[in-house]
C-alpha cells in the first residue's frame, strides 16, 4: 500500500522512546534538529510535548521531519515497516497493531489533505498512535 505516513516515527520517537534502535537520547537530538530545519517555535515543542497537536500545521510538520530523519517514514514509501518490526519485536500486538494501522490509512480521504505532506504525516500518525495504543500498549499493561 502506497499511501501511509509519518505516523510511525513519532510512535517510535515519543511511545517507545526506550527501544534498541534509538535512544531517548537519539530522539531528542531528532527533534531538535527538525525544529532547527523547520524553525519551529517554542509553543511548538511543547503542543508536541502535550500532544496538543490540534490544526497546527508546524506541528504536523515537525511530526513528519522526525518520521522522516529516524527513517521510519518517507513520503514515497510510507512506514518503514522493518525498522517498526524491530522496534517492537517481542511485544504483544505487532501483527494486530499493523493491520488496523493500515486500515486507518486506506480509510483516510484524499481530499482532507490534498497535497499537504505534513498533514497527510499527521493524519497517519493519528492512525498509527490510536492502533499503537489499543494493540501493543493496552496489551503491555495486561501482561
Amino acid at each position: 500500500m502506497k499511501f501511509t505516513s509519518a505516523a510511525l516515527v513519532l510512535i517510535v520517537g515519543l511511545a517507545l522512546a526506550d527501544a534498541a534502535i534509538y535512544s531517548s537520547d537519539d530522539y531528542r537530538k531528532f527533534t531538535k534538529d527538525c525544529g532547527k530545519i523547520l524553525r519551529s517555535s517554542a509553543q511548538t515543542f511543547q503542543k508536541l510535548k502535550d500532544k496538543n497537536y490540534g490544526d497546527d500545521k508546524e506541528v504536523h510538520c515537525l511530526i513528519r521531519c522526525i518520521g522522516v530523519m529516524t527513517r521510519f517514514y518517507d513520503d514515497e514509501t510510507g512506514p518503514n515497516w522493518e525498522l517498526v518490526n524491530q522496534h517492537l519485536e517481542g511485544k504483544p500486538g505487532l501483527a494486530e497493531y499493523r493491520e488496523a494501522t493500515q486500515q486507518c490509512f486506506a480509510a483516510l480521504d484524499p481530499t482532507s489533505y490534498g497535497e499537504d505532506y505534513c498533514k497527510k504525516s499527521f493524519l497517519s500518525y493519528q492512525c498509527a498512535m490510536n492502533a499503537y495504543e489499543t494493540h501493543v500498549k493496552g496489551k503491555e499493561t495486561e501482561a
